[in-house]
């Protein structure tokens, strides 16, 4: 089994020399639960999800009843096949044999989560609170789910007092430390009661937080947050001179194949001024033909810039798959495909990913999607020529940004509103 494993390990991992490892000692130990298990995340990890899953059915057929941790392995393998339908079958079966099953209710919450059904989703967190306490990320979970449900801080942060409570020093995915945790927790709560100019104090103190590390998943999030809402406060000048202070530093973080800030950077200075658009599309094409066409990576170059377009870049968000990888998938990415569609007149397209942006019940990285969703429908549906669903969508987004009336989603809408010609009721 460690043979099989040790090509996860080595630099750089290679998971389709770990799938034939794990193909031999399947084959040579086919009742071996262990090893089944072992070979259905190698095939996984070298995306043969289906391959996958038909190794759990053959396990599941061996055993007269579910076993929850293959149940588990098929629900997750479902999900990277985007069989959502499959996947909650998985979940349910995990949790009639073993209805305590950490990882299966809090992916199940998550996967609930992402297609928008958010009382379902809070129904199987607090489930899990109610089997594990003391798990941070659990009351995380449901923080995010009262605060986007509510709108309102003030439900949601007892359940955020309480991942602060019981979050472990190194229990980190995200924030490096329990203080910047509480930090980042707060601009969620700040960002979605529509203040945005507490936000961006709060991005700010994180910034300032994390200034001693070359960490870039920890330098980079409140950089980006900051840039994004200065120039939503109109304050343009200090956001290009924010971006381009970015590029310069973050060539002394430490490289994350996960997150490559770099992109993302110049995308901001494009947008404030600081880069040309020539240099940009230049810096841009660099980027693209030096980096391994990952799908995280495809998600951040393929909406660096939405005026600048890549049609050969295939869109690879779905509706549904925030379980599967919360960066390419997060709110963001659907809010920036709908908008790269509405630049393409695609938009049918354009109302579904949005749609799929605003349902989700979540406010994780990166944050800005949850204004960014708001937007993205309002113009697709303006774009689409449906007035009235136009207009409702206007109205929510200055009523989501009723504290900061002056921001320019809110001054946009606004205007939109004006020339649509919308009712003083629209919802």
């Amino acid at each position: 089994m460690l043979d099989a494993v040790e090509p996860l390990v080595s630099e750089p991992p290679d998971a389709e020399e770990s799938g034939r490892r794990g193909a031999r000692l399947a084959a040579s130990y086919p009742h071996d639960f262990d090893v089944q298990r072992l070979y259905t995340g190698s095939l996984m990890r070298s995306g043969r999800f289906d391959d996958a899953l038909e190794v759990v059915a053959r396990v599941a057929r061996e055993h007269d009843a579910p076993v929850p941790t293959n149940e588990f392995s098929g629900a997750y393998a479902s999900i990277r096949a985007r069989d959502y339908v499959r996947a909650d079958r998985h979940f349910e079966n995990c949790l009639a044999a073993s209805p305590d099953s950490a990882d299966c209710l809090y992916w199940k919450g998550l996967l609930a989560a992402s297609m928008g059904e958010c009382a379902s989703a809070e129904k199987v967190i607090r489930r899990l609170i109610s089997v594990m306490p003391h798990q941070a990320e659990a009351h995380s979970a449901l923080g995010n789910l009262i605060l986007v449900s509510t709108k309102d801080a003030s439900a949601a942060e007892g359940a955020f007092q309480e991942r602060w409570r019981n979050i472990e020093p190194n229990g980190f995915a995200w924030e490096p430390t329990p203080a910047i945790s509480r930090i980042s927790d707060e601009f969620r709560m700040h960002l979605v009661s529509g203040d945005l100019r507490q936000a961006l104090a709060s991005s700010e103190r994180w910034s300032e937080a994390v200034a001693g590390t070359s960490e870039t998943r920890f330098r980079a999030e409140p950089l980006l947050l900051s840039i994004e809402l200065l120039r939503e406060l109109g304050r343009n000048d200090e956001a290009r001179a924010l971006a381009l202070k970015g590029l310069r530093e973050q060539r002394a973080w430490t490289p994350d194949e996960k997150f490559d800030a770099n992109v993302e950077l110049m995308r901001l200075a494009y947008l404030t001024g600081g880069i040309h658009e020539d240099r940009y599309r230049m810096l841009r094409d660099e980027w693209m033909a030096k980096k391994k066409r990952s799908r995280v990576d495809v998600w951040l170059a393929s909406y660096a810039g939405l005026s600048l377009t890549t049609d050969q870049i295939e869109l690879p968000v779905k509706p549904g798959e925030y379980a599967q990888d919360w960066l390419a998938s997060s709110s963001e990415g659907y809010a920036r495909a709908a908008e790269d569609f509405a630049v393409r007149g695609r938009f049918e397209d354009a109302i579904q990913h949005a749609k799929a942006a605003s349902a989700m019940c979540v406010v994780f990285a990166p944050m800005m999607g949850y204004l960014h969703a708001r937007n993205a429908l309002a113009h697709a549906y303006d774009g689409a020529g449906l007035r009235e669903e136009a207009c409702n969508s206007y109205a929510s987004i200055s009523q989501m940004l009723i504290r900061t009336p002056d921001s320019a989603s809110a001054l946009a809408s606004k205007k939109r509103m004006r020339a649509l010609n919308c009712k003083q009721e629209t919802r």
